[in-house]
């Protein structure tokens, strides 16, 4: 907690009130990029061909990077599902939930649906000594789900 002290991230009197010792922080990634990755390790765990997804879900709390855009196409975009349909679900807290529900509902209703992509991913800021995240700064989640 001291870097983020110093880094005038935190006051001193914050961080003891926190009692964190570390608090992971991305620099570098905008949240949809961090969903890319993440999706991408999947297909390449599990061998799936993205090509084959009916439905890319991204669900988030905080800002994605750009005030007007979506950031479940981009996803779709960059991890090749490119039969997708690229649905955003921005529901706070329950977005992942959300977005997994959403997924689950397509797989039933869709005979031709094979799988859907669920990501979630946020990086956090703000101007008050609150510090949100799985992992801290950043948090990100991806599934495939197969149909039935």
């Amino acid at each position: 907690m001291s870097e983020m002290v110093s880094a005038g991230r935190l006051t001193a009197g914050d961080a003891e009130d926190l009692a964190l010792t570390e608090v992971p922080v991305s620099e570098d990634l905008a949240a949809p990029e961090m969903a890319v990755r993440a999706a991408g390790r999947v297909f390449a765990d599990t061998g799936w061909d993205p090509t084959r997804i009916g439905l890319v879900a991204h669900g988030w709390t905080y800002h994605q990077g750009h005030d007007f855009w979506s950031p479940a196409h981009y996803i779709a975009r960059r991890t090749g599902a490119s039969e997708a349909l690229p649905v955003g679900v921005q529901q706070m807290s329950n977005s992942g939930a959300a977005a997994l529900g959403m997924a689950a509902a397509k797989l039933i209703a869709d005979p031709g649906a094979e799988a859907a992509l669920v990501t979630t991913a946020d990086r956090f800021s703000g101007d008050i000594a609150l510090v949100l995240g799985g992992g801290g700064g950043f948090t990100w989640s991806c599934a495939v789900l197969e149909a039935p």
